[in-house]
């Protein structure tokens, strides 16, 4: 009876099943077309659950190392952004011998006409939304889906913050989705 052999096999361990009929009968394997129904999807789930997990684990580490950056600076000023170490590469590129040389001013130093005049020129609903101008960022969908090519971001002034502190200028929505987590963390901590 296979029934009986079968059980005995798998209680077993070994690596062939008793004799049946007078062969010896080989034992099943887990691959191939006698592989056993639901492996291949456990395996694929089991695979999933991994590459899961890796990425949650990778974007864990990149939101701590961002949120890190984000309270040093609330405190101390950065020393170089992503856009000013991309600028002084280019520049390099080209043979320059250019150094990076700034004096940081505190926030209550600088007057506030300009803090109004760039609020005005860069972002003019900055004090009525939390990082987001959605109006602002609907049309610049319809304006990069009309011209087909991405030519407006709606970006606020928390966004460019964003992107100026740890994100390269490229233009993509990889990048704006990167921009608005980072966007969300700089009105959460600063």
């Amino acid at each position: 009876t296979s029934n009986a052999v079968s059980s005995r096999w798998r209680a077993s361990g070994s690596t062939r099943v008793p004799l049946i009929a007078g062969t010896l009968q080989p034992k099943p394997t887990t691959s191939g077309r006698n592989a056993r129904p639901g492996r291949p999807i456990r395996r694929i789930r089991r695979w999933t659950l991994r590459v899961g997990a890796a990425v949650a684990v990778v974007a864990f580490a990149w939101l701590a190392w961002i949120s890190a950056h984000i309270a040093w600076y609330r405190y101390q000023p950065p020393r170089e952004t992503a856009l000013i170490a991309q600028r002084m590469d280019e520049l390099r590129a080209k043979g320059s011998k250019t150094t990076l040389h700034y004096r940081w001013v505190p926030y209550a130093r600088i007057s506030v006409q300009l803090k109004r005049a760039m609020i005005a020129a860069e972002d003019a609903k900055f004090v009525d939304h939390e990082g987001f101008d959605w109006e602002g960022i609907q049309l610049a969908l319809e304006k990069n889906q009309k011209r087909g090519r991405i030519v407006a971001g709606g970006s606020t002034i928390t966004q460019q913050l964003a992107k100026n502190l740890f994100l390269s200028p490229a233009k993509s929505y990889w990048r704006k989705a990167e921009e608005a987590v980072i966007t969300v963390l700089l009105e959460a901590m600063l």
